[in-house]
């Protein structure tokens, strides 16, 4: 759980600052933002005035900026947004299936973030133009995810297709500021009332909101023409499934199906390798690393810890 926000308007620092200290309980882990072209990073205010804080987040006075709270789960994570020539990333998800990415990629990975992937696959599909890139992107991750991605030019801000990580929008007509966020409270606090929830499996792009109708078409991974795997779920599909799989007995699900759900299942649940094996054994006091040795212990614990 990691905050990221954007806003866009006349001198708007002290509402990106106030943005990341609304929401610095999603990322305690550390802080970052994007200005005119640099990044910066440090750490915001502390609750008790009388801590001094040695390298405390500066936010210069700008038109435009992104930002990010971190909370490492995955990899030795950095601070974001990350940055490579003209694109910028700011990301809060997690992407199961980046290690295989990693490998389909000539990208220069600076760290072990699984977020960074996503900006290897934007680079990759990059050609002068950030809305194509995205959309063949977003065929390859499987995650749950909400990120902003900004090419000097244009802005990108996606939620995934189940729509785990949150993302809120708005506008402020009489500041001509329009800004997004993790959390409702962040857009209010800078003094927008009407916020509006990008739903998911849908793009704010350039401040328009975008279904993702192509692109997004499977749950079984499937290879493509450009040589990498495809990981993306269906938005409709999913969103039944999140909604129904309380009802459904993994013990009376057809082949087929079954085996796609623990495909599914086993990749969300290993990306919290170091504790998943609590939840799938059961017991008193079962070793943090348990292999997982029953796929309907597994299967059940996917939806009973909230991964559909």
């Amino acid at each position: 759980m990691c905050a990221i926000v954007g806003v866009k308007g006349e001198n708007i620092s002290r509402e990106l600052y106030e943005m990341l200290t609304t929401l610095k309980h999603r990322g305690p882990d550390g802080s970052g933002v994007f200005i005119d072209g640099k990044l910066s990073y440090g750490d915001l205010n502390h609750p008790d005035s009388h801590v001094i804080l040695n390298n405390r987040l500066r936010v210069p006075e700008t038109s435009f900026g992104l930002g990010h709270n971190l909370l490492s789960i995955v990899g030795s994570e950095g601070l974001q947004p990350l940055k490579q020539d003209n694109m910028v990333l700011t990301c809060n998800g997690e992407i199961y299936n980046y290690r295989e990415l990693k490998k389909d990629t000539e990208h220069d990975f600076q760290s072990d973030s699984d977020c960074e992937v996503i900006m290897a696959l934007l680079k990759k599909f990059y050609n002068r133009s950030l809305f194509p890139s995205l959309v063949k992107t977003l065929k390859y991750l499987d995650g749950d995810y909400a990120f902003a991605v900004y090419d000097g030019k244009d802005l990108a801000v996606v939620r995934d297709p189940v729509g785990v990580k949150p993302v809120y929008f708005g506008e402020d007509k009489n500041k001509n500021m329009e800004a997004f966020a993790s959390e409702r409270k962040a857009l209010w606090k800078i003094g927008i009332k009407e916020v509006k929830t990008l739903p998911p499996g849908h793009m704010l792009y350039n401040w328009k909101v975008i279904e993702l109708e192509n692109g997004l078409k499977s749950i079984l991974s499937k290879k493509s023409k450009d040589g990498l795997k495809s990981g993306a779920r269906t938005s409709s599909k999913d969103v039944s499934l999140k909604r129904d799989l309380e009802n459904i007995d993994p013990n009376n699900i057809d082949k087929g199906n079954k085996e796609s759900i623990i495909t599914e299942c086993r990749d969300a649940l290993e990306h919290f390798a170091p504790f998943g094996g609590y939840f799938l054994k059961g017991g008193d006091d079962p070793p943090p690393t348990a292999p997982v040795e029953n796929i309907n212990y597994m299967f059940e614990a996917a939806i009973r810890y909230g991964k559909y």
